[in-house]
């Protein structure tokens, strides 16, 4: 069977419909999850955001504390980054 036969067949353009329903649910799937992960981390980063502005706004901690717990965490996260990549 050559491809030429496959290209006229009588149910080629429903199987070449098929192949793009597939993909168009595939694609649907894979946005929805994405969605959902970035609603996640814009919920956590929220979180963060309020915890600090209260902790900041109720004299618990410093601004300038604050600025250098996040800069250790931001510097072992980079760190933690490299050494995977190696």
């Amino acid at each position: 069977m050559k491809i030429i036969d496959i290209i006229r067949h009588d149910n080629f353009e429903l199987v070449i419909l098929g192949i793009c329903l597939v993909l168009v649910v595939k694609m649907f799937y894979k946005i929805g999850e994405v969605m959902n992960d970035f609603k996640q981390t814009n919920r956590e980063n929220l979180a963060h955001i309020m915890a600090i502005n209260t902790f900041v706004a109720a004299d618990v901690i410093s601004i300038d504390h604050y600025n250098e717990i996040f800069e250790m965490y931001h510097n072992a996260l980079v760190s933690e980054f490299f050494e995977e990549e190696e």
